[in-house]
């Protein structure tokens, strides 16, 4: 759902109203395997929201950390002093009623973070997680 600035108080939003996504239809490959997304506190904007939409699927996982956030429609204005701001004017919430703003959790049992001492060494212990995983998913 979105919301969209109405008035100059702090609280001054329209209703949300549903945002939906729909299969492409006949004709279009449709993914229906197991997916998983990574993400950490550097998935932000777009990325966290094609995050929280894609967490609804019931084939989409989410591995990783907290996503950045920041998904809502930016506005920008130039202050006085001439400092621009750009800010969220259209917060989006995903299907709970849960804001995105301040990131979107992985699915629970799938935090994972990057190894230190993995990466120094050429491993991505994220990706390593979500093969295992979807291998998992593939041998039930």
């Amino acid at each position: 759902y979105i919301y969209h600035k109405t008035g100059p108080g702090h609280n001054d939003f329209s209703t949300p109203y549903a945002v939906t996504i729909k299969p492409v239809g006949d004709g279009h490959i449709v993914w229906t395997k197991p997916v998983v997304i990574l993400t950490n506190r550097g998935t932000f904007s777009a990325a966290n929201y094609f995050t929280a939409v894609m967490k609804q699927l019931p084939n989409v996982t989410v591995a990783g950390a907290v996503t950045g956030g920041g998904c809502g429609m930016p506005v920008s204005y130039e202050l006085p002093n001439g400092w621009g701001i750009r800010l969220s004017a259209s917060p989006l919430v995903d299907a709970t009623g849960r804001s995105t703003e301040a990131g979107v959790e992985p699915t629970p049992g799938c935090e994972v973070d990057m190894d230190p001492q993995d990466a120094f060494d050429g491993r991505d212990t994220m990706l390593d997680f979500a093969i295992d995983y979807i291998v998992a998913l593939s041998s039930r």
